[in-house]
């Protein structure tokens, strides 16, 4: 999760040694090495009856989102976990409900109407867990809790490159809210070869 081709030049040298490590790690998107797992999208156009032109889109090894939204609850699992402890019964719980995930996003596009919608409907909920950062500034968790309704609020920060957000808790009070969080617009591109690609604007 090291944004790529824009890492700056200033990274953390223990982050670039970690990726390197985890880069042996097999992608379960290509059953390759996650450093050989760079991923291409080809295009062709074509220009005449004679003429066509083809381009393509790379990126950096990709990460199923299902898999990040996994993570993302068993990280939360236990911090729930953390705030819910008793001592005098040694146990804490596990939240009511549903794990709600909403999106994940890059540094590049931490400013969209997803994302923005989200902390606004969230900013004066019961400030529960976590704010700061921690892991050399690498991981940051915040979780909050709805002044009425058995529902709470998360997001997680991943080494400085990816945000996550979304609900647990009651599922039909957490819809209403995930039905007002506008979903950033993508507008669709043809080809005459026949393919498309759908693209937006990101907002830092």
């Amino acid at each position: 999760m090291i944004e790529q081709p824009a890492t700056p030049p200033d990274i953390d040298e223990n982050l670039r040694k970690e990726a390197i490590r985890k880069s042996k790690t097999k992608s379960h998107r290509t059953g390759k090495p996650v450093r050989d797992s760079v991923e291409e999208i080809r295009f062709t156009q074509q220009l005449s009856a004679n003429a066509s032109l083809t381009f393509s889109f790379q990126s950096p090894p990709q990460v199923e989102r299902s898999r990040i939204f996994d993570l993302a609850r068993f990280q939360l699992a236990g911090f729930f976990y953390l705030m819910t402890f008793n001592k005098g019964t040694k146990l804490g719980k596990v939240w009511p409900g549903h794990f709600m995930p909403i999106g994940v996003m890059n540094k590049g596009d931490w400013g969209n109407s997803q994302i923005a919608d989200f902390a606004k409907a969230t900013e004066d909920w019961i400030f529960c867990f976590g704010g700061a950062p921690t892991a050399g500034g690498y991981f940051q968790a915040l979780i909050k809790r709805h002044h009425k309704k058995p529902l709470w609020s998360w997001a997680l920060e991943w080494n400085k490159t990816t945000r996550l957000f979304g609900f647990f808790g009651e599922e039909a009070f957490a819809k209403e809210i995930i039905t007002s969080v506008k979903v950033p617009t993508l507008t669709k591109h043809q080809t005459t070869g026949g393919d498309s690609i759908r693209s937006r604007v990101v907002i830092p």
